[in-house]
């Protein structure tokens, strides 16, 4: 007997007869439907147990069939939807919703166009520094990272724009074409980069754009004049701004700066609430003075003293931090100045005029109206007479500018990155050893000539400095140097004007005389030893056999002079009442004049002038 076939109704609700003809499916795209709404799991067709069929929800694919699990929607990664519904199959599930980034089963960020659909397991909140737009993946809704991330970057997660990339790290300012960006912006169009905060100003960090008071991560000035020392990224609030070189701060709640008044300076970028004030005698030409090595200006009457030496010559501009002041010396006025020019140093009176000297204190050319002795009072006017990267050190790692050696010391090279590093001299500095080093101006007579750790050595065989912080050794005026390196005295008809450390056989010849004066040390003091001065002091009549004025000799008692000859070579000179011939010469024997004559002998007819003063 042929068995019975049954013939299956597959289309109430929209089903599909399987391929093996012997069950019913749901078709790809739809769920199937049951009593209470929700999808149906089918094992086979049960057509009493379905409702309806419906498309697949675009949250989910639906690849249709009856075996187990093959007819139940398929959920899409969370976050991810079917871009064309209904989807068939998990390559369907292609579009991200705006603010979420596609990653792999690992959580890594999937960006760009070449991975493969099926690689994303998940869609997260768009991290932070990038921006996911809504759309298809892989393709045109990748994520893309913010232009100038992570230092110009998004708020937080979820950013769905490069719009959003408008919050700045502390420390830094948004750049345009021309610069940091110092005024709030509408939108981040025009930033092409970022640049650490600018000098004087600070950053907080925040938004770019909107109005100024909404826009936190634009600089900001730094109020009252303060500033900072140089761009950087540790500028990040109002309390890295600091009084700049030559200002005080002054604190509050409204800090401040105020210049420093004449007379005072302040190094540095800090909050010192007060300038420091020059050593006694000496001020600066202005105020916002910035170093000790402003306090250049002296007053009047006083002169510039370093390690007990009076300063004849205009001090180093980077020595001036070590003067003080002491009464201008007898013989020398101060009128007051710069003494880093002839203004501020002593002039002395043999300078400005001759036979005259000056009291202590002097302050004014006119001051020289003291007469030497010999000499009478003749006034005259006075003559007149001006800053790493080796030598600095920084550590690193901090908020300050790099720091100068102490005074005397440098480093061998540049970059160094401790006080350690210290611990070579200047020329004229000597080395004092410990934690950290120091060193000393090397005191008049002693030497150094730097580029060592060596102590200030004593000068030898006669030698010394012309002043303190020097690097070599020499011989004084009135000596010369020799190739033995020691001074030898000039002898008689030779004179050595300056300090000398070149070797030499001899001091400098009298250019057309025969003898000079001790201590040789000019010029002036050469002589021709040819025949006698004669000088009429008062009523005193005082004779030489060189001219020279320490050996005059009194001889206004000697009676009544009778016959004193000359020989015949003019070396000797004679005197007498009877008519006769006097020479008197008041310049040492260079120029001499004659009173009479009385023949081809010289005789001297001195007569006292009722005054009291010599006379012919």
């Amino acid at each position: 007997m042929t068995a019975q076939v049954h013939c299956l109704n597959c289309g109430s609700f929209g089903l599909v007869l399987a391929s093996n003809k012997s069950t019913c499916e749901l078709p790809a795209g739809r769920a199937g439907t049951a009593n209470a709404g929700a999808t149906t799991f089918l094992s086979a067709v049960n057509v009493s147990s379905l409702t309806g069929v419906t498309l697949c929800p675009s949250s989910h694919y639906c690849p249709g069939g009856s075996s187990i699990a093959a007819g139940v929607p398929q959920a899409c990664p969370a976050g991810i939807t079917v871009n064309n519904p209904p989807g068939i199959s998990r390559s369907d599930c292609n579009q991200i919703e705006a603010g979420l980034a596609p990653v792999n089963a690992g959580s890594a960020l999937l960006s760009g166009s070449s991975y493969s659909i099926l690689q994303v397991a998940a869609a997260v909140a768009c991290p932070i520094g990038w921006a996911c737009p809504e759309g298809v993946i892989p393709g045109a809704a990748t994520p893309v990272a913010c232009p100038y991330a992570p230092i110009l970057t998004t708020q937080g997660t979820g950013s769905t724009s490069l719009a959003q990339c408008k919050s700045i790290q502390a420390g830094y300012a948004p750049r345009d074409s021309s610069g940091p960006i110092l005024t709030a912006i509408a939108t981040v169009a025009s930033i092409t980069g970022t640049a650490v905060c600018p000098q004087n100003y600070y950053c907080q960090g925040g938004i770019v754009t909107g109005t100024p008071n909404a826009s936190p991560g634009i600089p900001v000035r730094c109020p009252g004049d303060l500033g900072t020392s140089a761009a950087s990224a540790t500028n990040i609030g109002e309390n890295n701004c600091t009084a700049p070189p030559g200002y005080a701060y002054v604190a509050g709640a409204a800090p401040s700066a105020t210049a420093c008044p004449v007379g005072q300076y302040k190094a540095g970028y800090n909050k010192l609430t007060s300038c420091s004030t020059c050593p006694t005698g000496l001020t600066t030409s202005g105020t916002v003075s910035t170093s000790a090595n402003d306090c250049k200006l002296i007053a009047a009457g006083l002169a510039p003293v370093i390690a007990s030496a009076v300063q004849t010559s205009p001090v180093a501009a980077a020595a001036v931090s070590t003067v003080t002041t002491t009464q201008c010396p007898a013989g020398s006025v101060c009128i007051g100045g710069d003494i880093t020019t002839s203004a501020g140093i002593p002039v002395a009176c043999s300078s400005l005029t001759t036979g005259l000297t000056s009291a202590p204190g002097s302050d004014s050319a006119d001051d020289c109206n003291i007469t030497l002795p010999g000499y009478g009072y003749n006034a005259a006017t006075p003559a007149n007479a001006t800053l790493c990267v080796a030598g600095s050190y920084n550590a690193g790692g901090n908020q300050a500018a790099c720091t100068s050696c102490s005074a005397g010391l440098t480093t061998i090279s540049a970059g160094a990155t401790s006080i350690t590093d210290c611990n070579s001299t200047l020329p004229g500095y000597g080395y004092i050893s410990g934690t950290p080093a120091n060193a000393t101006l090397c005191a008049a007579g002693t030497y150094n000539t730097g580029g060592n750790q060596l102590d200030c050595q004593a000068c030898t065989n006669g030698l010394t400095t012309q002043s303190a912080g020097s690097s070599f050794c020499s011989a004084p005026p009135g000596y010369y140097y020799s190739s033995a390196k020691s001074a030898v005295a000039c002898t008689s008809g030779t004179y050595q004007d300056s300090y000398t450390s070149t070797p030499a056989t001899a001091c400098l010849n009298c250019t057309s005389d025969t003898a000079s004066y001790s201590p040789r040390t000019s010029a002036s003091d050469c002589y021709t030893p040819t025949a006698v001065a004669v000088q009429a002091v008062s009523a005193s009549i005082l004779t030489s056999s060189t001219g020279d004025i320490i050996e005059w000799q009194d001889r206004s008692n000697a009676g009544i002079w009778t016959s004193v000859a000359v020989d015949a070579s003019g070396r000797y000179m004679a005197a007498a009442q009877s008519g006769g011939l006097l020479w008197y010469s008041q310049d040492k024997g260079v120029n001499w004049t004659a009173i009479a004559n009385s023949g081809s002998r010289n005789w001297v007819s001195l007569k006292q002038h009722m005054h009291g003063s010599a006379c012919c």
